[in-house]
C-alpha cells in the first residue's frame, strides 16, 4: 500500500475538489443509487436518468458511490470512474460528491 495515486486519480481530485465550506453552504444534497447491468457492470443510461432527477427538482447536491450507491461493494478504479463521469456529464449542473470509502481499507486508502 504506496497511497501513490495515479495521474487520472490525481486530476480527478485537483478539478473537483470542493471545499468544506462549499459543501456545508449546500442546501439539498441526495444520495444516487448506482444501478447495475446482469453482467455486473453499471448501467450508466439509467444512472445519467436517476442523476437528471435532483438536477430537475433543484438539488444542490449529490453523493456519488455512498452506501446508498453500493459504494462499499465498488473498487477505487469504479469509484474513480463513477465519480468522473458524473463530474464530466453534470458538474456544471450540480455539485458532486464522490465517496471514497470502503469496507477495504486498502482500497479506502488508495482513492
Amino acid at each position: 500500500m504506496t497511497g501513490i495515486r495515479s495521474r487520472d486519480q490525481q486530476r480527478l481530485l485537483l478539478v473537483s475538489k470542493l471545499k468544506t465550506d462549499e459543501i456545508k453552504s449546500l442546501r439539498l444534497i441526495t444520495a444516487i443509487k448506482t444501478p447495475y447491468l446482469p453482467d455486473g457492470r453499471f448501467d450508466l443510461e439509467a444512472y445519467d436518468a436517476l442523476v437528471h432527477m435532483p438536477i430537475e427538482d433543484g438539488a444542490d447536491g449529490i453523493i456519488v458511490g455512498g452506501t446508498t450507491g453500493e459504494g462499499q461493494l465498488m473498487s477505487s478504479d469504479e469509484h474513480i470512474m463513477l465519480i468522473g463521469h458524473t463530474i464530466n456529464c453534470f458538474g456544471t449542473s450540480i455539485k458532486v460528491i464522490g465517496n471514497t470509502g470502503s469496507n477495504s481499507t486498502q482500497e479506502a486508502f488508495i482513492c
